[in-house]
């Protein structure tokens, strides 16, 4: 057993875990299990990597340890500087707990990613999300069809999924349908688990129809691009079929570009991408720009969202929702980092990105596991 195999595992176990697992018992049945179980296990994987520091002076993982390290030194920075209460900057707001805790958990997690998994070891972590798509799929069905074995008090769409929310059980499953697909295409499967994967992935993207939730439709669309991409791009494809791969790119940007025509309630595809909650969230994004002119090196405070929302909202808002309508949570990842942590939380986010999309491109220049990419 090498020593990465560990690594895998726990992380495996960990990613599972916290998308299936919830308890019915508690005050808050998803958010407090699933950032318990992120704490431990980012706490196991701590340990692993420990003994793994040779990583460091390897270039190819070097840039990975530095980013990592930048980023939770952001978020610490932010923390720290913004003076908040202790317990609200530790495991953030009631019902959201996005605080420090879960995302210095969440970089370690993908610390842990970037050092264990590599090549054909990555189609593990596919399977394992084909696993999760498995259980979310089932479980969508049985509460789409009013099965749900637990009560919910849910005003809401019934698909809840393992996750309490239809946004968020939504963009599950439009990711899970992609890692089907992913199966149903990759020729080193066995026959019949391709023709699984194709109902699986089928029955995923019915249920983010049925959730009536826009998070679905757009994880799987550009999933798919992504993988029709790849497919096409291929090294072994003939060259009459690689040939398609521009056109077929320039369709794919001009659909891009309808569905975000649609999404601001214009166009022939507006009647499915335009949603009122969408208009609200813009409301919420314009607040945290403000919260970020205001407070731009540190933010208003890890998860502090709603503490500051009356003060920063906008006065149409209030106009067009009411003054009772608030929220503790800006509903984009980049206003929310940039209000609550300013440009140190979100720069070091960024400088992450960046290479999370070099990894990406140097595997996709080596043509190797281009699909699977």
């Amino acid at each position: 057993m090498t020593y990465t195999r560990p690594l895998q595992w726990v992380t495996m176990t960990t990613a599972v875990l916290a998308c299936v697992w919830f308890s019915p018992s508690l005050l808050d049945p998803f958010n407090i299990p699933k950032l318990a179980i992120l704490v431990v296990g980012a706490a196991v994987l701590l340990g692993l990597l420990g003994g793994y520091s040779k990583s460091w002076f390897k270039r190819s993982e070097w840039l990975v340890w530095g980013g990592v390290g930048l980023f939770v030194l952001g978020l610490t920075a932010a923390a720290v500087a913004s003076n908040q209460n202790v317990y609200r900057t530790l495991w953030g707001a009631w019902g959201r707990n996005d605080g420090w805790l879960a995302y210095a958990s969440l970089a370690l997690i993908m610390l842990a990613v970037a050092v264990a998994f590599r090549g054909a070891d990555a189609r593990r972590g596919l399977f394992v999300l084909m696993g999760v798509g498995v259980v979310e799929v089932v479980y969508g069905l049985l509460q789409t069809t009013g099965n749900d074995p637990v009560q919910w008090n849910n005003g809401y769409n019934p698909i809840l999924g393992t996750v309490g929310n239809p946004d968020f059980a939504s963009a599950l499953l439009g990711i899970c349908a992609v890692a089907f697909f992913w199966a149903a295409l990759e020729q080193s499967l066995g026959l019949v688990l391709r023709l699984v994967s194709v109902v699986l992935g089928a029955l995923a993207v019915m249920l983010t129809v049925l959730s009536h939730s826009v998070q679905g439709t757009l994880a799987y669309g550009a999933g798919f691009a992504m993988l029709i991409a790849g497919w096409l791009s291929m090294p072994e494809r003939r060259a009459s079929i690689r040939r398609l791969l521009v056109p077929y790119l320039v369709v794919v940007g001009l659909a891009a570009l309808v569905a975000i025509i649609g999404m601001t309630d214009r166009g022939p595809f507006r009647h499915f991408m335009y949603k009122q909650n969408l208009v609200n969230r813009t409301y919420y994004w314009r607040a945290g720009w403000k919260m970020f002119t205001s407070h731009p090196i540190f933010g208003v405070g890890i998860d502090s969202f709603g503490d500051y929302y009356r003060i920063f909202r906008l006065p149409e808002q209030v106009a067009v929702t009411g003054a009772v309508t608030v929220s503790n949570a800006a509903h984009s990842i980049v206003f929310q980092m940039i209000a609550t942590g300013g440009l140190a939380y979100f720069g070091t986010y960024v400088l992450l990105q960046a290479v999370v999309v070099w990894r990406a491109v140097v595997a996709l220049r080596s043509g190797e596991q281009r699909l699977l990419v």
